[in-house]
């Protein structure tokens, strides 16, 4: 996280972690940031066991096991060799020749559950973002 800029007059923070994936970044903010509010995203159950794992004894922290869209429902989410890079989406084919060979080879495709973005902030009364990482 060397390449953030924190600002410090930045009190109270509400922060989306999208494709929070085990909550290393959403920790990374709690401690870079006074009294953020984080609210992190995980649809895949295995990444979000360990995210949930990661974050219990944190109160200002709220994990949901699912997927942000443009829609509300199930969507097909695609479980590739290395589960940082999972995605609803499949990996374009160029992908291979930038990154390690085999690294975005489907093991699995499951559905998960997926919620509108606005939908949710508004169920959490959230008036605005501050900071929207976009992790997917």
């Amino acid at each position: 996280m060397k390449n953030i800029i924190v600002y410090k007059n930045t009190k109270n923070p509400v922060i989306f972690d999208v494709g929070a994936h085990h909550g290393l970044v959403t920790l990374e903010y709690n401690s870079l940031f006074e009294n953020p509010k984080i609210y992190s995203f995980e649809p895949f159950p295995e990444s979000f066991n360990v995210l949930a794992s990661n974050t219990r004894d944190l109160k200002n922290i709220q994990a949901f096991e699912l997927a942000l869209s443009d829609e509300s429902g199930t969507s097909s989410f695609h479980y590739f060799k290395s589960s940082p890079t999972n995605s609803l989406l499949l990996t374009d084919a160029l992908a291979e020749k930038t990154c390690k060979k085999g690294l975005f080879d489907i093991e699995e495709i499951l559905e998960v559950n997926v919620k509108n973005i606005d939908l949710i902030v508004k169920e959490l009364g959230i008036k605005k973002i501050d900071l929207l990482k976009l992790g997917v």
